[in-house]
């Protein structure tokens, strides 16, 4: 189950955050995207995505949950790992 969870919110986050940077965009409180700043901005809404499973960890936390605690940080590292490999920071 913690597995699942902390694979599942980081990528509903991505999307989240992905319409919300569309939608500000659109109506002009964003700059369009260029080539040099795709790669950034692709980055930063990973990484933020990412953060989203802080806010799961520390609603199981309070109520001890040890074993989806478990598996949201071991998806969490994975996604962490992943992270740097693909944006080339290791």
């Amino acid at each position: 189950m913690g597995i699942l969870l902390g694979a599942t919110i980081p990528v509903l986050g991505y999307l989240g955050i992905e319409i919300l940077f569309e939608s500000l965009t659109k109506i002009g409180f964003m700059d369009e995207l260029t080539e040099s700043t795709v790669t950034k901005r692709k980055r930063t809404m990973a990484l933020i995505a990412l953060c989203f499973n802080i806010l799961t960890v520390q609603f199981f936390k309070g109520r001890q949950f040890n074993r989806i605690l478990n598996g949201i940080v071991s998806a969490t590292l994975i996604y962490a790992l992943a992270w740097l490999l693909i944006f080339k920071i290791l």
